[in-house]
């Protein structure tokens, strides 16, 4: 059977999803043929996560034309309906986030009219919203938690060799006007799964941007899963309502290298970004087989993300021995008590600070991660973010606007205060620069103009806060002094001055700390092949 997989709203260049990756391999193993329609590089009528990330200042330039990353003028519409035609799939498989159901959903239904054939719809949305995806006429069935065998099963009954194709755990199948739900199966054996196939990607989406160059990047997975129930993520639904008793399956220590091997050689990488909620739930004894397996067979750097009160000094060596060269951790909110009772989320600022100094004193880029436009925050408290940042001094603090995605706790509870427009949210996208609630305290403006000029508030001096004040709202001559700031600030780095330097190496030598660590992005790593992709 042929089976068409798509990628609608794809929208940073150089990830390629996970659920892709390893779809394709698992179909192509049974015989399948496969074809995918990746609207990343087309033109959807919202910008690329990179672009609004540039415009707001927040990582190293990159000359995206130079690499050819720029999305390109094609109507992703058009070009759907030529895939479709040159394609004649049998069966039409999609991924859908919330944030980009609405135009998944329009797509199916463009494919359902043209060639009438069997659509099944997976990912976060639908296993958190299953109710809602099934209803639609253009949807035949739904898989709520993973796919892999799910949708293998579903082919062998369409191809006529199963007795029956309703009876299939984790999925949702429409026959004669009803709906057969089955119930859910354990969690995968991640070592049974086929290696990823990154083979139906752009050549494009192996190009990821790194602390302002480029490089042949894999994605990749030590886990599925997470134990925490934060309020804002899926994972709060997942752990109590669809996989209560197995919140995390992980790859052996063997297996995960020598996947991650198998990709470096057959796709000539330089780079990965390893998916992990947590890298640190591991035990200390896996991680360090892992540790030594990879420097000695991959031994190429890598990106990573943590939770806080699970980072320790062991491991943080253990993944700098790997080339780990930058370590997410996720401070989200700097008042504790907020952070704490609204986000469950139950650390300290000084206890995310000590997180933070174990990844820097290993060598390795520490960066941190944090929402504002939250439910029922105010103003103060985001400044509290924005002065926890300060003074923590990560070498890197993204700043994004909370989205409400529907079906999570925090969420909903935007819909239930009236922040949110459940309409809205429906047909908006997350992305750093947009908010979508309006509060009494805070308007979805206020936050807009926050985020503007965030950048200049955690590393210029507060003297000058009244004047980024200022440049938060709209007007003529707030606009033309905001160009100035950024003139000022693009100005400083072409003579070498980075004002997160300066202020990191300021904020060191008030705590009486050496100031000699190597700036951000400027630690040694060993980087196979060439060092840029041009």
């Amino acid at each position: 059977m042929k089976v068409a997989l798509t990628n609608i709203g794809g929208s940073s260049p150089g990830t390629k999803p996970v659920s892709i990756s390893i779809l394709t391999a698992v179909l192509k193993q049974k015989g399948h043929e496969v074809a995918l329609f990746d609207t990343t590089f087309m033109d959807l009528g919202f910008r690329l996560d990179t672009e609004v990330s540039d415009e707001l200042r927040m990582f190293k330039a990159v000359d995206w034309g130079h690499h050819g990353l720029k999305r390109e003028r094609i109507d992703a519409r058009q070009e759907w309906l030529r895939f479709l035609d040159r394609e004649q799939p049998d069966l039409v498989a999609a991924s859908a986030f919330s944030d980009m159901y609405k135009h998944t959903l329009e797509f199916m239904k463009v494919a359902k009219e043209r060639l009438g054939v069997p659509i099944i719809v997976g990912g976060i949305h639908t296993t958190l919203l299953p109710d809602e995806v099934i209803k639609e006429d253009c949807v035949d069935a739904i898989c709520v938690g993973e796919g892999e065998a799910a949708l293998l099963e579903y082919i062998d009954a369409l191809d006529g060799k199963t007795v029956t194709r309703t009876d299939i755990q984790n999925l949702w199948i429409k026959k004669d006007g009803k709906i057969q739900k089955s119930p859910l199966r354990p969690l995968a054996v991640l070592d049974d799964l086929p290696f990823f196939d990154y083979s139906l990607y752009d050549r494009r989406q192996f190009l990821r941007p790194y602390q302002g160059k480029v490089f042949r990047s894999g994605d990749f997975q030590d886990k599925r899963g997470c134990p925490r129930r934060c309020t804002y993520c899926a994972y709060a639904i997942i752990n109590t309502e669809i996989y209560p008793r197995t919140r995390v399956a992980m790859y052996s220590p063997e297996r995960f290298v020598e996947e991650a091997l198998y990709l470096t050689k057959t796709w000539d990488l330089q780079f990965f970004k390893i998916f992990s909620e947590d890298i640190f739930v591991r035990h200390a004894d896996d991680l360090a087989k892992i540790s030594e397996l990879w420097a000695k067979k991959v031994n190429i750097p890598f990106t990573t993300s943590g939770y806080p009160i699970a980072v320790t000094k062991k491991k943080v060596e253990l993944l700098k021995k790997m080339n780990c060269v930058s370590i997410s951790l996720a401070l989200e909110c700097g008042n504790a008590h907020y952070r704490e009772h609204m986000l469950k989320r139950k650390y300290t600022n000084e206890q995310f600070e000590e997180a933070i100094r174990m990844v820097q004193d290993a060598g390795i880029r520490a960066c941190s991660l944090n929402m504002v436009g939250l439910p029922r925050e105010s103003r103060k408290m985001i400044f509290e973010t924005i002065e926890a940042n300060r003074t923590i001094r990560p070498d890197h603090a993204d700043f994004g606007c909370f989205f409400p995605f529907r079906g999570t706790p925090l969420g909903d509870l935007a819909v239930e205060d009236k922040f949110a427009d459940p309409d809205e949210i429906k047909n908006s996208r997350s992305e750093h620069g947009n908010c979508i609630l309006d509060m009494p305290q805070m308007s979805r403006d206020e936050v807009h103009g926050i985020i503007k000029v965030h950048h200049f508030y955690l590393y210029y001096p507060k003297v000058m806060w009244p004047i980024f004040a200022f440049c938060e709202k709209k007007g003529r001559w707030r606009h033309a002094i905001y160009r100035m700031l950024l003139w000022m600030d693009s100005s400083l780095k072409r003579l070498g001055i980075d004002p997160k330097d300066m202020a990191r190496k300021i904020h060191a030598a008030r705590r009486r700390e050496p100031s000699s660590r190597a700036p951000s992005g400027e630690r040694p790593a060993t980087i196979r092949h060439s060092e840029e992709v041009g």
